[in-house]
C-alpha cells in the first residue's frame, strides 16, 4: 500500500481507489495526532517557505481513518491506519492533484518520504514525528 501511495502522489494521478469492504476504525485511535499539523522538515531537510507555493501539511483524521494535505505544491488525501498501542501508523488508497509548480523539491521529498513512513512519536515539545520501520526521522510536524 505504501508503494501504490507514493506512486500515486509521484505520478501526480487524480484518483480515489475504492477499498474492499467497510472501513475500520483505528485500533486505539491516538487523538494526540488528529487535526492539521505543518511539516516543517524531510529526513533533516529543513522546508523553506519561500521555496514553496502552498503551505506544506498534513491533517489526520483518527476518527474516520482519513488524511490529507499538500506537500508544497499538490494536495493528496487517502486513507489512515494509527496503533496508539505500538505507535505506528499506515497509509492506505490515495490520491492526489496533478499541478505543476516552479519548485517541485519539497514536493518530491515529501511524496518520497511518505513511503517509508511505518511509526510516529509524539515528542515532549509538542512535534509529531513520523519515522521508518528502523526509527529514522521521516517527516517532522509541528502543529
Amino acid at each position: 500500500m505504501k508503494k501504490l501511495f507514493a506512486t500515486l502522489l509521484t505520478a501526480g494521478f487524480v484518483a480515489c481507489m475504492p477499498s474492499c469492504g467497510t472501513s475500520k476504525k483505528a485500533e486505539a485511535s491516538d487523538q494526540g495526532i488528529s487535526g492539521k499539523w505543518t511539516i516543517s522538515a524531510v529526513e533533516g531537510y529543513t522546508i523553506n517557505k519561500a521555496e514553496i507555493e502552498n503551505e506544506a501539511f498534513m491533517n489526520f483524521n483518527t476518527n474516520e481513518n482519513k488524511v490529507n494535505g499538500c506537500a508544497g505544491c499538490n494536495t493528496f488525501f487517502g486513507e489512515l491506519k494509527v496503533n496508539a498501542k505500538k505507535h505506528t501508523i499506515e497509509f492506505g488508497h490515495a490520491g492526489s492533484t496533478r499541478m505543476l509548480c516552479a519548485n517541485m523539491k519539497v514536493e518530491d521529498k515529501v511524496m518520497k518520504a511518505l513511503n517509508k513512513v511505518a511509526k510516529y512519536e509524539l515528542k515532549k515539545d509538542g512535534s509529531l514525528v513520523l519515522k521508518s520501520a528502523d526509527g529514522n526521522d521521516v517527516i517532522t510536524l509541528v502543529k
